[in-house]
């Protein structure tokens, strides 16, 4: 092909796109693209075939080029055809075959531009009408296969990068491709799981759509889930190249495009904080190497990832601090990771306040569930050797840490008593003129409402006639009643329940001089009932209170009323429930509240905890000495 036939619009192309590139190839392969570009099959086969070999065989690239001219695209009424003319067959073969030349050809830089605009619009029509050409892969295969030539097209910050990642259907076709890897996994799908986080470290900077992606993964569900493995994927086979950091990265702002909370709980429930976990664990042991041995600049990388994986890691972890999570970051490794950092990484970006307010907003409320204080009866003896070095000791993590500790401590010496069986599972019979306490299995229960137990048949017949008659047909709602009215989240076993009976009925009775002295004061200010006692155990440590029961005419409260005295009413609040539960303290026989009462006459109008007179404070401890000793109590 001589100069002068080469229209004067080929000339601005980029030179590695002119067809006078065909010179610089032998004379087999220059034969062979000259019969390729005028749309022999079998020539341009063989170019492929060549390719296959070497992909730096760039002067094959004006053959692609003019076989994926745009302008010759049929549209949908040529398409509906049940046999295509073989002139147009022929030239959508040419074009099929010209974008699997670019897949595996080597693409200079400055031939993006012209290359993108031919591309785009045959992939959006071969991603509809590839079963009309022969032999076409899968539809995996070949939406991975286009995802790779435009990957290879994307260079940083680039004005092509810009308009590739903002171009409407791109995103679809990068979850389309991404998600190719995990449905089909073979090697060209993975060569496009490769290629993903090179998509989102070039695009980055701008704004692709990110609902668009979403869609096209198959929802917030299924983005999450690939994004998941995508994340482990990268972690098992990182080296410590700057690339591989830069990947991570920015698939961790990936998961930072969407602050909605429903994008978050997904997350969640996908393990995603397992997985930010593991990057900052990964983070933290590469910034631990000495500066001489990392490579230029890979510090810095690495404090780049290191704000971004915290930043994700955070929003989670405060986002839903249940204990579901909190099991799922222990077992992850936090505690390690809030160790090694305070350790060997003071250098890394981590706010002062931040992992104090980790074990305040997230750890330390955690340990009042079973579960959580198991895994940690495990987990702490194993970090006794670095959480007793100088280096951890001297690092403003230490003073959270070891009340964190401490904490632990007591709660797992209350768990091997809970564990020794020490606390049964007690009921007291619902005759409120019985009220005797006994083990739950030797109750009989109501077969109406199945929620009100009784010592005997007499005390059961007592009961019906005297009001239980009324309240059992509402009592069978079970929106009205529960079998446990600790009932909690739904993930909670009646074993971890039994626990918190446990740990409450625990605090009650450390904290009950303060519980009863502040009783006497809203008895004065309220009255006899409907007063209840909150164990707060937002922060951690209960924080205690007694006030007037906002939901005073409830039935609870008009039971404690009617039980003289033997019966009173306790809300316990669970910081990650936004709600109270009702627990009922019972005694056995009413000489508690009625000395509490009879306390609380004596006193002044007004008298607040602080002011109540010696002599009031060292009744309630007889009261506690020597009356507790003969009331069976329980919760």
């Amino acid at each position: 092909m001589s100069s002068a036939s080469i229209p004067m619009a080929h000339r601005r192309l980029h030179e590695s796109l002119r067809p006078e590139r065909f010179i610089g190839l032998c004379t087999t392969d220059r034969v062979l693209a000259k019969e390729a570009i005028k749309g022999s099959l079998p020539c341009l086969r063989g170019v492929i075939a060549l390719l296959e070999v070497d992909c730096d065989l760039v002067g094959f690239l004006p053959i692609f080029f003019h076989h994926l001219d745009s302008t010759n695209i049929p549209n949908d009424e040529a398409m509906d055809t049940q046999t295509l003319p073989p002139d147009t067959l022929s030239m959508l073969t040419c074009a099929f075959l010209s974008l699997e030349g670019l897949y595996n050809c080597r693409s200079p830089q400055g031939a993006f531009p012209f290359l993108w605009t031919r591309i785009w619009p045959w992939v959006k029509f071969f991603d509809v009408y590839h079963l009309r050409m022969l032999d076409s892969p899968s539809h995996d295969v070949l939406r991975a296969r286009f995802f790779c030539i435009i990957t290879r097209l994307l260079t940083l910050n680039s004005p092509t990068a810009r308009e590739i990642s903002t171009t409407p259907g791109v995103a679809t076709l990068v979850a389309q491709a991404w998600g190719a890897y995990f449905r089909e996994p073979n090697t060209k799908t993975e060569m496009a799981l490769r290629h993903v986080p090179e998509f989102f470290t070039a695009a980055s900077a701008f704004e692709y759509d990110f609902d668009e992606l979403m869609e096209a993964a198959g929802g917030e569900s299924a983005l999450a889930e690939i994004l998941t493995k995508l994340v482990d994927l990268l972690l098992a086979e990182h080296n410590t190249t700057q690339r591989g950091t830069v990947h991570l990265c920015a698939v961790l702002n990936l998961s930072l495009r969407s602050a909605g909370d429903g994008w978050l709980s997904v997350l969640l429930s996908h393990g995603y904080l397992r997985c930010s976990i593991a990057i900052l664990l990964f983070v933290t042991a590469q910034s631990s190497i000495p500066g001489p041995s990392l490579a230029a600049g890979q510090r810095e990388m690495y404090t780049e990832l290191y704000k971004v994986a915290w930043n994700e890691f955070w929003r989670l972890v405060t986002f839903s601090p249940v204990y579901s999570y909190i099991l799922e970051a222990l077992d992850a490794g936090v505690l390690t990771l809030i160790v090694e950092t305070a350790i060997t990484a003071t250098h890394l970006p981590v706010d002062g306040a931040a992992m104090p307010d980790l074990f305040t907003l997230a750890l330390l409320p955690s340990t009042i569930y079973y579960p959580i204080l198991s895994r940690l009866g495990d987990i702490l003896p194993r970090l006794d050797e670095q959480t007793s070095t100088s280096a951890f000791r001297s690092s403003s993590v230490y003073p959270a840490w070891q009340s964190f500790a401490d904490l632990v401590a007591e709660r797992l010496a209350i768990k091997r008593r809970f564990d020794s069986g020490e606390f049964l599972d007690r009921r007291a019979c619902d005759n409120l003129e019985c009220g005797r306490i006994y083990n739950k299995v030797e109750f009989r229960r109501c077969g109406g409402c199945k929620y009100q137990h009784y010592c005997s048949e007499k005390c059961q017949t007592q009961d019906w006639r005297t009001g239980h008659r009324k309240r059992c047909a509402i009592s069978r709602s079970p929106e009205i009643w529960h079998t446990d009215h600790l009932d909690g989240p739904a993930y909670l076993t009646h074993h971890d329940r039994l626990f918190l009976r446990a740990l409450v009925a625990c605090d009650f009775d450390r904290h009950r001089e303060k519980i009863y002295l502040i009783r006497i004061v809203r008895m004065r200010e309220h009255g006899f009932h409907h007063l209840s006692t909150i164990i707060n155990y937002s922060y951690g440590r209960p924080k205690i209170d007694v006030r007037l029961d906002p939901n005073h005419g409830s039935e609870w409260c008009s039971r404690a009323a009617r039980s003289r005295g033997r019966m009173q009413t306790n809300l316990v609040f669970l910081s990650h429930e936004p709600k109270f539960w009702l627990m009922p303290t019972r005694w056995s026989d009413s000489r508690v509240m009625d000395m509490l009462y009879t306390l609380s006459v004596g006193i002044p109008s007004g008298t607040d905890v602080a002011s109540l007179p010696p002599s009031i404070v060292e009744a309630v401890n007889i009261l506690i000495r020597d009356v507790l000793s003969g009331v069976e109590e329980i919760m």
